[in-house]
């Protein structure tokens, strides 16, 4: 249910989404969460880093707002984020937040400042918020002991880098 993409599932997702949190946050319940097949990929699922940015907040798409769409977006992301922070309080979680395809960058992502950041003012709280909650992630995910950890940090550091010199972000 968490990588459904239907506009009008959305609500089911989010109780879904709330509901994995909350599960998430206890230590007992965090490895229950990671253990499920594919569980990494379908809160990744969560994370949504290519918002609008055309700031034509009166545009419908299938008659709802980009506004309301981005405060959907920012509700997952904020859940996916916290889902995370949770689960990465394990460390065989954190490798396997590390194994997950596509899920560092996404976390990186958010870490991302610039002029991105504060062009729509109604939604600069959510993604200074998500900024700071990505960079919390990174700091848990670089603190893995052992191999693991090892990877971890090589892989942040080479993702930091292929972003700055391909030009897509400005980190930190």
């Amino acid at each position: 249910m968490l990588n459904w993409k239907n506009p009008q599932e959305a609500e089911i997702r989010l109780a879904v989404a709330e509901s994995l949190s909350k599960l998430a946050g206890k230590k007992q319940n965090s490895l229950r969460v990671a253990g499920i097949p594919g569980a990494m990929e379908f809160i990744s699922s969560l994370l949504n880093t290519q918002r609008s940015s055309n700031g034509a907040s009166d545009e419908t798409l299938e008659g709802e707002s980009v506004n309301d769409q981005q405060n959907e977006f920012s509700a997952f992301n904020q859940l996916g984020l916290s889902i995370l922070k949770k689960l990465a309080r394990d460390h065989d979680n954190c490798e396997k937040i590390g194994n997950t395809r596509g899920l560092l960058p996404k976390i990186i992502d958010f870490s991302c400042t610039g002029e991105r950041l504060f062009r729509n003012s109604h939604d600069k709280y959510s993604r200074i918020l998500a900024a700071k909650k990505s960079l919390r992630m990174l700091k848990l995910l670089a603190r893995t002991s052992g191999t693991a950890g090892k990877h971890l940090r090589q892989d942040i550091v080479e993702i930091v880098h292929n972003n700055q010199h391909q030009g897509n972000s400005q980190v930190w």
